[in-house]
């Protein structure tokens, strides 16, 4: 695997463990169904997260990350429907999940029987 990120991405480091990683997992909440509120949770989100990862990290290692993560949050999809957001970062890779309410046990838990 180390050996396809390589190739992939030749200026990587060959010890990807040293990086950071984000997991950013943000819950709804009844002020966000304005684009401006999430837009603004999500950036002071991310704004904490880059004084956490300054403090562990050096700017050359945190600077990549940060830069997917803001990237990401300019681009989240804005649905009043979707309740939480998680987004997560890596050196080679993003993600963004939407998860919407459902009050129905059985959508999330069905039965086997």
């Amino acid at each position: 695997m180390l050996l396809k990120i390589k190739k992939d991405y030749p200026e990587m480091p060959d010890n990807l463990q040293t990086f950071p990683r984000i997991s950013l997992i943000f819950p709804f909440e009844i002020k966000m169904k304005i684009k401006s509120v999430l837009d603004n949770k999500l950036t002071d989100a991310a704004n904490k997260i880059e004084m956490e990862l300054l403090q562990k990290y050096p700017l050359e290692k945190v600077s990549p990350v940060l830069k997917k993560l803001r990237d990401l949050i300019k681009h989240v999809i804005y649905n009043p429907q979707s309740r939480s957001i998680a987004i997560f970062v890596s050196p080679v890779g993003e993600k963004v999940y939407y998860f919407t309410y459902s009050d129905r046990r059985r959508d999330n838990y069905r039965s086997a029987f």
